[in-house]
């Protein structure tokens, strides 16, 4: 050992075996992963603090503003915890009754339209409609907007903005991904 070397601490794992150059590459590489954590929780309780909380899934491409930050992370809460609300919902529309949905097609719209089921959530009364595959065309929701008067604002888009009945934003497609509107062949 050089005179250089004499005072600088070997780096063990507590057992006494030296750590080679990859190893510290990576312990350090974790160590710059825990500090970024530590400022990204920080971020996420001052964001937290500073908002209000979102009453229901809204799509969030790039967040611009405090509150769409707070929009993220209660969209990715809802994915993890498989909270359907919103435009984010799943595959199987069957998830929604066991998640606390309840199930209100009408009994005659069954007999003439029975590839719609409607589906009301109990805590603040938003309702969205299934459409299973038909003529070619995925099976996609309709998310109802509560305020609506006319066909003009009769259903909400991804992004909880409201848009007229028929246009190709009011489908959304399951698990918030984009909807193909293309008939399939």
């Amino acid at each position: 050992m050089s005179d250089k070397n004499k005072f600088v601490r070997p780096l063990t794992n507590g057992l006494g075996n030296l750590y080679n150059g990859s190893t510290i590459k990576l312990l350090l590489e974790r160590k710059m992963k825990m500090k970024k954590s530590l400022v990204q929780k920080l971020f996420d309780r001052f964001v937290y603090r500073n908002t209000k909380k979102p009453d229901h899934y809204v799509h969030i491409d790039t967040p611009k503003t405090l509150q769409d930050c707070r929009q993220a992370q209660y969209n990715n809460w809802c994915k993890r915890f498989g909270v359907y609300n919103g435009s984010y919902l799943p595959n199987n529309h069957k998830d929604l009754l066991r998640k606390g949905w309840l199930d209100i097609t009408h009994p005659n719209g069954r007999r003439y339209k029975p590839d719609i089921t409607e589906y009301l959530r109990k805590s603040n009364h938003q309702r969205v409609a299934h459409h299973d595959e038909k003529d070619g065309f995925d099976r996609h929701y309709h998310w109802y907007n509560p305020s609506s008067k006319n066909n003009d604002n009769y259903y909400l888009d991804r992004y909880g903005v409201p848009c007229k009945k028929g246009k190709p934003q009011t489908h959304l497609a399951p698990l918030d991904k984009d909807y193909n509107m293309r008939k399939k062949k």
